[in-house]
């Protein structure tokens, strides 16, 4: 649906032949919007309601996406149960996948000097006992792996060092 600046209704457009299942993500540049839906695909869609690109990939699974600088940045887990952050063109072409411990990544940051924050939990599967996931990498997507998980049952503070977020 496309308003005027009033907020009154200019055109609607239905998406009648497109199945969009468990949408879990979406952002939007001059071009068009992208859709993370059923967990591995990613969709492009014109203003006009027009497919513009499409990405899938079957052996992960994707949770949230940013758009910072001309390209899009998606977090998630691969089929290995890794938890992995994905860099991929705006034209969903030649995706950079960086994996790292095992675990889900279900949110990212990406600050100004392109370092990430990602944020998910240790475990591939949620219903088991799972501990928070907190990574930081550098430009690139890597980081130093020297995380440990936080001890269970102790009861006591986690003592974080931050920097601090704009």
């Amino acid at each position: 649906m496309k308003l005027d600046d009033s907020g009154a209704q200019i055109s609607d457009t239905a998406f009648e032949s497109l199945y969009i299942y468990s949408a879990r993500g979406i952002v939007a540049d001059a071009e068009g919007i992208y859709i993370i839906y059923s967990g591995d695909n990613i969709i492009k869609l014109g203003y006009d309601g027009s497919v513009l690109y499409e990405y899938s990939d079957y052996s992960t699974t994707l949770y949230s996406v940013k758009l910072v600088n001309g390209s899009l940045y998606a977090s998630g887990y691969d089929y290995y149960g890794n938890a992995c952050l994905f860099k991929i063109s705006t034209t969903l072409t030649s995706p950079v996948i960086n994996s790292y411990c095992t675990g889900v990544l279900t949110n990212l940051r990406i600050m100004d000097d392109g370092s990430a924050i990602l944020c998910g939990y240790d475990t591939y599967d949620i219903s088991s006992n799972t501990n928070m996931l907190l990574i930081r990498t550098d430009k690139d997507g890597n980081c130093d792996e020297k995380s440990v998980p936080a001890k269970n049952g102790t009861g006591s503070k986690l003592k974080v060092k931050y920097d601090r977020l704009k």
